[in-house]
């Protein structure tokens, strides 16, 4: 008993250091950086399993005590019956395959004359970029337009920056930050560098350019860390 009590502790802590990643992941962090941090976490799976052998063969154990009905029974109070089952899975977890699970549409976003369009979904909104047409849109989690915000420069890639606000790459040096609940603009940076692609992950800018063929980080302020 005291090796599966050992045992259980030191998977209940490797759980709950998995959980805090993959909880600040989804706090501070991407879409894409909690895709990466999955898939971390999937890896290892196979490693759990063979530090913790007999997992399978530790049993929930449970005691119940039935007392007499005649208190004069000084002899006996009861009896104690112990029960022992083996612990499982429950059968949901055990269909979940986040590489081949099927992925069920919702509905359909149609950007009128739009091209290379970019998203996220932000505090039960969608936020689109629309290169073509300079404006970045606003829709409902049920795909309604709700607003729009044209863009001085072509809007490329749209990144969240926090709960509040968003930051807007134009397919130059130019970075539009702007407030994701009333679509205003707060600042436009310039950067050391130019920007097609950007994601803000673990409080820094991750850029790229098809044409410099470059990913730079720059810090919160844009200014560049390493290219």
């Amino acid at each position: 008993m005291n090796d599966e009590v050992t045992e259980l502790s030191s998977l209940k802590s490797s759980f709950i250091n998995l959980k805090n990643i993959f909880d600040a992941c989804i706090a501070e962090g991407s879409e894409l950086h909690c895709l990466v941090k999955m898939e971390e976490i999937l890896e290892n799976l196979p490693r759990l399993k063979i530090k913790y052998p007999n997992l399978a063969k530790i049993t929930h154990t449970s005691i119940s005590f039935q007392p007499n009905n005649t208190i004069s029974d000084v002899t006996s109070l009861g009896r104690i019956t112990l029960k022992g089952s083996s612990m499982t899975c429950p059968k949901i977890m055990r269909k979940v395959n986040f590489h081949s699970g099927k992925v069920k549409l919702l509905f359909t976003i149609d950007v009128v004359g739009g091209s290379q369009i970019s998203g996220i979904f932000l505090n039960g909104f969608i936020l689109l970029s629309d290169y073509e047409n300079r404006k970045v849109i606003k829709y409902d989690d049920k795909g309604t337009q709700i607003g729009e915000r044209k863009i001085t420069g072509k809007p490329s890639d749209v990144t969240k920056v926090d709960d509040m606000n968003i930051a807007v790459a134009t397919n130059s040096a130019k970075i539009h930050l702007i407030n994701a609940e009333t679509l205003t603009l707060n600042k436009t940076i310039t950067a050391t560098v130019s920007v097609f692609g950007l994601c803000f992950v673990d409080k820094e800018y991750v850029t790229a350019h098809y044409q410099s063929k470059q990913i730079s980080f720059l810090d919160a302020s844009f200014k560049n860390i390493w290219t």
